[in-house]
């Protein structure tokens, strides 16, 4: 074991500084204790936590420059009043105005003559502000002819405008100087000037009536001259205070100041400003003493102007404010009565005082909500908006509508997403539905099989008609369960109500499904022997083809029926009026006739043959027997219904 004076871990021989612990806390060099070792320079550190390797101190007081508040003052502001005293006007009394009515560098808290720059320049006690006689000292103020001018500088003191010098009687009028007996002492002031029977040298008070001479302080002047009767020292310090009720009798005091009342003047006590007079003696004065019943060496630890001796909360300088019996430092409510100390949230402020007692962190995002009944905690949300009633508000939900919060962590809320319950960040939404793809039974069905047949609509033969079975007889991509035509591949391609399956004339509207001559062809588009207004007779032969006319009436001879023949209508614009054109909706201007029938060639598709004997029709030479008939005409329509399937 090695020597280790400073309890620091060190042994001293090899410790720069073997009673300071803490090693020249300042790093100047300069130890804090009696000794040092290289590489410390110096022991004695006048400002151990202040580095001054120079070691300055200007005042001498045992702290350094570097530290000392009042360096070029060794007291150190003595009367605690914040003014240095190198520059405190009243070093020894507190002043912290430091007023100075007559600019004479003493400040009015501690100056005798306020008012007088010089101080009782005489120094005869008497201000020189209210001193007769200012540069001569004449502590009695004897101003025998009253002219404001003192005995002591007045050249003439009776005013009798002879001078003192000359003057036989200098206090006494007497211009006309007369002396009887040539002494040198005027007639008007020799022998008994008081008129009290006693001659002037016999008198303790030779100008003052006194015949019993009373003279209670046993000194030359009688009471009835003597300015301190009861003072045999007459003002021994000349500051106008008799000494039997000076309370400095030998120290000047003219104003007789006792600012602590003590009976003691300030001029001649030790501590004028602590009327106990340092009753613990500790060498410090009550009115500065931090601990002025308690002998203390001054430590205040909390700074609280309460020494540490007598403060019973050393480190609290507020002393308990709230007089709970809980020092403020170790407090958690320092400033509320909080006996109990109780703190709920553990955050180390009183539940008391703590405006959030269940939140340790007292409500961090500073909206004015606690943070245990925050919807927000961390974001502030003064409003506490909860759009979805989730619990958390509007300011800190990523989904602020959406109360499950994203439920399929797909990054979508809930209220946007198109699978709110199926992961779906890419929010594909093929049939515009508002279902994604990824959770939407039917991706491509807008209407979401809107028949119920399980079959979505994008693939269902009838979307709007339940058919789970999806029969198509005719494959035309329509189901039986709504094709109007469920054996028409072309559903009435004619649009004419009748499906192609069983309409008589598939590719050519005819509603009525006429069909003349009963061939399964129907009238519309049997191009055989058609007779379009279904009267018998075929339209070639016909003088009136699209009005009914069995009887082919023509009341003029003109071919065309009285049924429809109109005064001059030249359908065909050849120049021959309908009446008498032989092929009214043919042109033929020249109305050839080769085979005489009353039909012109141009329109005369039966050659000579004007007339079918075997079916009872006129004209085009059709067989009255229908298989005959059937024989010529179905190879025909065979080939034009294929014709037309395939331009279909």
């Amino acid at each position: 074991m090695c020597a280790d004076a400073d309890n620091d871990g060190k042994c001293d021989t090899v410790d720069a500084c073997p009673d300071d612990p803490n090693d020249d806390a300042d790093a100047d060099g300069i130890c804090a204790g009696a000794r040092f070792n290289s590489p410390a320079t110096g022991a004695d550190d006048n400002c151990p936590d202040d580095a001054n390797t120079t070691q300055d101190d200007s005042d001498s007081d045992g702290l350094g420059d570097a530290c000392d508040a009042c360096p070029a003052d060794a007291d150190n502001d003595f009367d605690a009043d914040g003014v240095c005293g190198d520059v405190d006007d009243c070093p020894s009394i507190p002043d912290s105005t430091q007023d100075d009515r007559d600019s004479d560098g003493v400040g009015d808290a501690c100056d005798v003559c306020g008012d007088d720059p010089n101080n009782d320049f005489d120094g005869d006690g008497v201000c020189g502000d209210v001193d007769n006689c200012p540069a001569d000292v004449n502590a009695d103020q004897q101003d025998t002819d009253g002219d404001t001018e003192g005995d002591a500088c007045d050249p003439d003191d009776d005013n009798d405008t002879v001078l003192d010098g000359t003057d036989n009687c200098p206090l006494v009028a007497n211009p006309t100087q007369d002396d009887s007996d040539s002494d040198g002492t005027g007639d008007a002031c020799t022998g008994d000037q008081d008129g009290d029977g006693l001659l002037d040298f016999q008198d303790n008070c030779p100008t003052v009536s006194n015949a019993t001479q009373d003279n209670a302080d046993a000194d030359s002047q009688g009471d009835a001259c003597d300015a301190c009767p009861n003072d045999a020292d007459n003002d021994l310090d000349a500051d106008g205070v008799c000494g039997d009720v000076d309370i400095c009798p030998n120290d000047a005091n003219p104003l007789q100041s006792d600012i602590d009342g003590d009976g003691l003047g300030d001029a001649c006590e030790a501590c004028p400003l602590d009327a106990d007079n340092d009753a613990d003696g500790d060498g410090v004065c009550g009115n500065v003493d931090n601990c002025p019943a308690d002998s203390n060496d001054q430590t205040d630890t909390d700074g609280d102007a309460v020494g540490d001796a007598c403060d019973v909360c050393p480190n609290d300088a507020f002393n308990d404010v709230d007089a709970d019996g809980v020092c403020g430092d170790v407090d958690n409510c320092p400033q509320a009565n909080d006996a109990t100390q109780a703190d709920s949230d553990s955050d180390a402020i009183g539940d008391v005082c703590d405006t959030c007692p269940n939140d340790a962190l007292n409500d961090i995002d500073a909206d004015g909500v606690c943070g245990d009944v925050d919807d927000c905690p961390s974001d502030a949300d003064n409003g506490q908006v909860d759009s979805d009633s989730d619990g958390l508000g509007d300011a800190c939900d990523g989904c602020p509508n959406d109360a499950d919060n994203d439920i399929d962590g797909d990054g979508v809320c809930g209220d946007v997403d198109v699978c709110p319950d199926t992961a779906d960040s890419g929010q594909e939404d093929t049939d515009g539905d508002g279902v994604g793809d990824a959770c939407d039974t039917c991706p491509s069905d807008s209407s979401n099989d809107a028949d119920a047949d399980t079959v979505c609509g994008d693939v269902d033969n009838c979307p709007d008609d339940a058919n789970t079975d999806q029969a198509d007889a005719d494959s035309d991509g329509l189901g039986d369960a709504c094709d109007a035509c469920p054996a028409d591949a072309d559903n009435d391609s004619d649009a004419d109500g009748v499906c192609g399956d069983v309409d008589n004339c598939p590719d050519d509207p005819n509603t009525d499904q006429a069909d003349a001559d009963g061939d399964g062809i129907g009238d519309a588009c049997d191009t055989s022997c058609p007779d379009a207004d279904g009267d018998t007779v075929f339209d070639d032969a016909d003088n009136c083809p699209n009005d009914a006319n069995a009887d082919q009436a023509d009341a003029d001879g003109d071919g065309i029926g009285d049924v429809c023949d109109t005064a001059c209508t030249d359908t065909d614009g050849d120049g021959v009026c309908d009446d008498d054109d032989n092929c009214p909706s043919d042109a033929n201007a020249d109305q050839a006739d080769d085979d005489g029938d009353g039909v012109g060639n141009a329109c005369d598709d039966g050659g000579g043959d004007t007339e079918d004997t075997d079916s009872g029709k006129k004209g085009c030479n059709c067989d009255s027997n229908p298989g005959s008939l059937a024989l010529g005409i179905w190879p025909a329509l065979l080939g034009l219904a294929l014709i037309r399937r395939r331009r279909a």
